[in-house]
């Protein structure tokens, strides 16, 4: 017999780590869009680089099997 946590399960879990993903995109790009305003273009072009490659490796090791 399978153990499944109280209140839903697999499918839950994820749900809530795809939300969770999400939310830092979008706080991601709200970043971006305070840092193009405020930062030098060569310096904003290296904080997104930096911040790009971060969330791409995050995203890929974070989600469910």
């Amino acid at each position: 017999m399978p153990i499944v946590a109280a209140g839903g399960g697999y499918g839950r879990g994820a749900r809530i780590l795809s939300v969770g993903i999400a939310s830092t995109g979008l706080f991601t790009a709200l970043y971006f869009a305070v840092a193009s305003h405020s930062l030098p273009k060569d310096e904003y072009g290296r904080i997104s680089l930096l911040w790009s490659a971060v969330f791409i490796v995050v995203s890929v090791l974070y989600r469910p099997v």
